[in-house]
C-alpha cells in the first residue's frame, strides 16, 4: 500500500456511521423546514425550545476529534463519507449540499450536487459562495485522486448562468498538471440541460511538513 493510500484509508461503515448519517439527514430536513416554514411567532418558540433540548442531550457527550469519527468507508473513492464533516460535501455535516461523487480510471471526479432552499442566494438560485466552497472541495478532490494534493493557494470561479435549486447537478472535476509543490484542477458544474452553470480552476500547494 502506498503512502497517498494509507493516508487516505478510513474505517470500514458501521452502525454508529449508519446512525450519523441518519441523523444528518434529519436535522438536514430541520434545516430546510426551518428556512421556509410559515408557523407564527408562538409556535416558533415551542419548536425552538425543542431543539435546545435536543441540542443539549447532544452535547452530553462530544467526540474527541469528531473529524475521524465522522470518516469511513473505502477512502478517497467515496470522497463525501471520507469527509463526512465537510461543510462543502460531507455527508455528515447537514449544512452540506448532497454530493455524491465518483472518482474515474484517470483521477477525474464526476457525480452530482443537489443544493437546496438552504443555500440560497438571490435571485432564488444556488448562493454564489456556496457554489464557490463546493468547488473548492471537488477539486481538492482531483488533485488528491491525481496524487498531488495541497491546500488551496487561490480558485477564480465563474457564474456562467443562475444556478437551480431542488436539482442533482452534474459536476466533474479533473487535475490538469502541477510543478513543485503546486498543483491545478478545474472543474464545471452543468443544469439540467447540459448548459454550465459556472466553472473553477484553482492552484493547490503542498504545506511544507506534516498537516492533520
Amino acid at each position: 500500500m502506498g503512502d497517498e493510500e494509507r493516508r487516505w484509508r478510513t474505517a470500514p461503515r458501521d452502525e454508529r456511521h449508519d446512525a450519523l448519517e441518519t441523523l444528518t439527514v434529519s436535522v438536514r430536513r430541520l434545516i430546510e423546514a426551518t428556512v421556509s416554514t410559515g408557523h407564527q411567532a408562538d409556535a416558533l418558540r415551542a419548536v425552538a425550545a425543542e431543539v435546545d433540548d435536543l441540542a443539549d442531550r447532544l452535547e452530553e457527550l462530544k467526540d474527541d476529534d469528531p473529524w475521524p469519527a465522522r470518516s469511513w468507508g473505502p477512502g478517497i473513492t467515496d470522497p463525501a463519507a471520507l469527509m463526512g464533516i465537510n461543510p462543502a460535501i460531507g455527508r455528515a455535516n447537514p449544512i452540506a449540499p448532497i454530493a455524491e461523487l465518483k472518482i474515474g480510471e484517470d483521477a477525474s471526479v464526476a457525480g452530482t450536487v443537489r443544493f437546496d432552499l438552504q443555500h440560497v442566494g438571490p435571485p432564488y438560485r444556488a448562493h454564489g459562495g456556496v457554489i464557490a466552497s463546493v468547488f473548492d472541495q471537488v477539486l481538492g478532490i482531483a488533485t488528491i485522486a491525481a496524487g498531488s494534493p495541497g491546500m488551496t493557494g487561490s480558485m477564480t470561479v465563474k457564474y456562467r448562468r443562475a444556478t437551480p435549486l431542488h436539482a442533482d447537478l452534474r459536476i466533474e472535476a479533473r487535475f490538469v498538471g502541477g510543478e513543485g509543490r503546486t498543483s491545478h484542477a478545474t472543474g464545471e458544474i452543468y443544469d439540467n440541460e447540459g448548459r454550465v452553470t459556472a466553472e473553477a480552476e484553482a492552484m493547490f500547494v503542498q504545506p511544507r511538513g506534516e498537516i492533520r
